[in-house]
């Protein structure tokens, strides 16, 4: 014992239990004293040393009961079913049970602060899933034990399996449920109660009815009651202010002043409004929070590019049945019919067809696919019914591992946000000083009316209605563009949209069609079989433009051809035999400054043709520039192409030579997204990607999604530039929709804590109240304005 004695925490100064193989008495000492030390906080010791120890020590059990816990997550096994390391560090998911609000982000992101190893921390607030990165140092069991002392319980989650994050979510909410229903029951009948003794129950019978509504009023406080007491606690041992803090405040004032009042026999008992209001703020939690979870969620997830159900070889009944994407293993046997994208990746086993995997590559050609060909989920199907066998499936799939990566920003939290995160902090702070102040001054001429409006203004004052208003609306908002097939990164692109100057467009593929255009034809019939059977065996896209063309004339071609050769950057030719004998026909293509692309057509080295192609506007960049232009934006073109051909596009689109860039090489782009800091580019996402990357705010409009979701900030599921004005006004329409949600906050808790520290709302009605504020803003943001609903109709056209 006297040695153990001789051993002092270097954080507190306590004796550190024999049991206990370090030099801190606990965890807790352990992280605030490294804490300190990386904040450079040293000079909290030297104060220290100077006075006396005013910690007790933690027990023993309670110091190591959640470390040993999760020890288990640092060893080797449990770091391969649950982690995965990158360039960046070492990954790990968890569900954190009691994530209700904004308030719960900035609290656990807190934990790359307090930890010493943790690179990041990201909370997904539609899902409560916290995404931890850690340097080779870290310790993931240190993570999770913080996570749980902020209150937040943490469960890893397995990397090939998703399903159990949503059976945690599943069992939570059902928690909350019964916590509600638990509050609800007892509070009914606690009013019951409150009628016979409102109604004048007095003397024994009276007492008696008090005293049951005490025993009813014990559930609600010890069991339903238990989310508000875990949020204040883990924010108070973190030093941070939590939104539930004027609740739990007035809910103990309450209680205590009630208990004291039933043992003195004073009939000023409040155990039907605190009943009360317990229940209609859990009902409020649970009801915002499966709102909030669905506008998120949809905003996060890419649910156009994959299936949700696919169909399984049954081995026992001989057939293939349809089942839900979850339950597809590797190894399984799956059908993939025509026009079906494939939900998975995979070796296919029988069947040839023709893939569309632009979605991927960006390369409009089709990808001929035969036995033991590799497919890859989000590609399309376009002929025939294909048999694969399951080589990847969910979050391991080429998209999956897309999407994990690019979801990894989707937490980004815009300005505003963290903005209205800090007003709602300074709110808290002010909500408890003002109701302490009314309590201990005695406002309203006796502490009995002061109690009232001290639990009134703690009540009624909304602080969870600021965590809301920005998540809120942007998160709905993202969700229906999502729905409309375009996706954006991230929540703080909408608010960088907002900011910008001038747009940057590609030309090539995005003002235009991105594929040649039969302008000029001049050949005779006499050539028609043989150019369109030289050109099927092409693979340029000019041979594929005028095969195209020709088979709108021809059905099916009967010359015979040998000798085929493409020499790129010329043509192709091949030996073709007519009245006996082998011609040989050549397809010189060259292109020109000013009429696009020319193909010359020889027999015999005689030329008996002309074919000029050239890439057309598309139909709808005239408008799109017009609405571009009536936004107050001014468009450029910048482009690789030509100066004539540039300048062509132009001149339809009525965009001035001087705003016009051509022969730009993919440096060139980027760097004049360095001298133009607050622009949009907006291009294909292949030899645009470092433009797309460099800019404010970089706009993909088509081309391989792989590449686009690396390098640009918005995603649109359609080809051309129409989406963007709209988009414009999407961005610019929700910004207005937040300052309209702030200011209705400040005007309802301006108002209503007004009444309720003059003694106009009593805790009843103020619980009553309490509600209004959130509703009021969840409508705001659903409702929007008659401009945001315009705009993204036309997105989801």
């Amino acid at each position: 014992m006297l040695l153990a004695l001789s051993r002092l925490c270097a954080h507190c100064g306590n004796p550190i239990p024999t049991q206990i193989h370090s030099q801190f008495c606990c965890n807790g000492c352990d992280t605030v004293f490294h804490w300190s030390q990386g904040h450079d906080f040293q000079k909290y010791y030297e104060l220290k040393s100077k006075g006396s120890s005013l910690r007790k020590p933690q027990s023993i059990a309670d110091s190591n009961r959640i470390r040993d816990e999760y020890t288990f997550l640092d060893e080797s096994a449990p770091l391969e079913r649950y982690a995965f390391t990158d360039t960046q560090g070492r990954w790990m998911e968890f569900y954190l049970e009691g994530v209700h609000c904004v308030a719960c982000v900035w609290l656990t992101e807190k934990v790359s602060q307090i930890v010493p190893g943790v690179n990041h921390l990201r909370l997904n607030l539609g899902n409560s899933i916290a995404t931890v990165c850690l340097s080779r140092e870290g310790s993931f069991a240190a993570v999770a034990t913080v996570l749980e002392e902020m209150g937040y319980r943490p469960h890893p989650i397995p990397r090939e399996n998703t399903a159990n994050t949503h059976a945690l979510a599943r069992k939570e909410d059902r928690k909350l449920l019964i916590r509600v229903g638990v509050a609800g029951a007892c509070a009914g009948n606690i009013m019951l109660l409150a009628v016979s003794l409102y109604g004048g129950a007095n003397g024994a019978l009276g007492h008696a009815f008090q005293w049951l509504s005490f025993v009813l009023f014990l559930p609600v406080i010890l069991f339903s009651a238990v989310p508000f007491y875990q949020s204040v606690w883990g924010s108070l041992k973190q030093r941070q202010l939590s939104i539930d803090i004027p609740v739990v405040f007035g809910i103990l004032i309450g209680s205590i002043v009630s208990v004291v009042n039933l043992f003195r026999g004073d009939d000023r008992i409040y155990f039907d409004s605190l009943a009360s209001l317990l229940f209609l703020l859990l009902s409020t939690r649970y009801l915002l929070k499966r709102t909030q979870q669905k506008a998120i969620l949809a905003s996060q997830q890419l649910h156009w590019l994959r299936p949700t159900h696919a169909r399984k070889w049954n081995i026992e009944r001989l057939r293939f049945e349809l089942i839900r994407l979850d339950q597809v293993s590797v190894g399984d046997r799956l059908q993939i019919l025509p026009n079906e994208p494939f939900p998975v990746d995979g070796k296919v086993l029988k069947g040839t067809s023709s893939i569309d995997t632009s979605i991927l590559t960006g390369e409009s050609a089709h990808v001929a696919t035969n036995p033991q060909s590799i497919v890859f989920a989000g590609t399309l199907n376009l002929e025939s019914p294909l048999e694969i066998e399951v080589t990847q499936a969910g979050t391991q799939t080429r998209v999956g591992r897309i999407i994990e990566a690019t979801e990894k920003l989707i937490s980004t939290k815009a300005k505003i946000t963290v903005w209205t995160d800090q007003v709602a902090r300074y709110f808290v702070a002010a909500v408890v000083v003002l109701s302490v102040a009314t309590f201990l001054f005695g406002v309203g001429g006796s502490w009995h009316e002061a109690m009232n409006r001290a639990l009134a203004i703690s009540i009624v004052t909304c602080p969870c209605t600021f965590a809301l208003i920005t998540p809120l609306a942007l998160s709905m908002t993202l969700g229906k563009l999502a729905q409309a097939g375009i996706w954006v990164k991230g929540a703080d692109v909408l608010e960088r949209l907002t900011e910008v100057k001038r747009i940057f467009l590609d030309k090539t593929g995005t003002l235009t069609y991105g594929s040649p255009k039969i302008t000029h034809w001049d050949v005779s019939e006499l050539f028609h079989s043989e150019i369109l059977s030289l050109e099927l065996k092409s693979t340029h896209p000019v041979g594929r433009a005028i095969s195209q063309a020709l088979n709108l004339r021809i059905h099916e071609s009967t010359a015979s051809l040998r000798n085929v050769k493409e020499t790129p950057g010329f043509g192709i030719q091949g030996e073709f035999q007519r009245n006996g004998q082998w011609s040989l026909l050549q397809l010189n293509r060259a292109k020109t400054a000013t009429v696009g692309t020319e193909v010359s057509v020889f027999w015999n080295e005689q030329k008996v043709g002309r074919i000029v192609l050239s890439d057309e506007v598309r139909a709808d960049s005239k408008q799109a520039i017009d609405e571009i232009i009536g936004l107050g934006m001014q468009p450029h073109i910048l482009s690789g192409d030509q100066r004539f051909p540039v300048l062509k596009v132009a001149e339809h689109l009525g965009i001035a030579e001087k705003f016009c860039v051509s022969g730009a090489s993919p440096e060139l782009k980027a760097n004049l997204m360095k001298d133009y800091p607050l622009s949009i580019m907006v291009g294909d996402g292949a030899n645009d990607s470092m433009a797309l990357a460099q800019s404010h705010v970089g706009i993909a409009v088509q081309g391989g999604m792989e590449m686009s979701l690396r390098a640009a900030d918005i995603y649109l599921g359609r080809p051309g530039v129409r989406p963007i004005a709209a988009m414009l006004v999407v961005a610019r329409e929700t910004l207005h929709v937040i300052h309209r949600n702030l200011w209705l906050s400040i005007l309802y808790n301006g108002i209503a804590g007004g009444f309720a520290l003059a003694g106009k709302i009593n805790p009843l009605f103020a619980a009553l109240l309490m509600p209004a504020s959130a509703i009021t803003v969840l409508l705001s943001s659903m409702a929007g304005t008659p401009q945001l609903k315009k705009a993204l109709k036309e997105l989801s056209v």
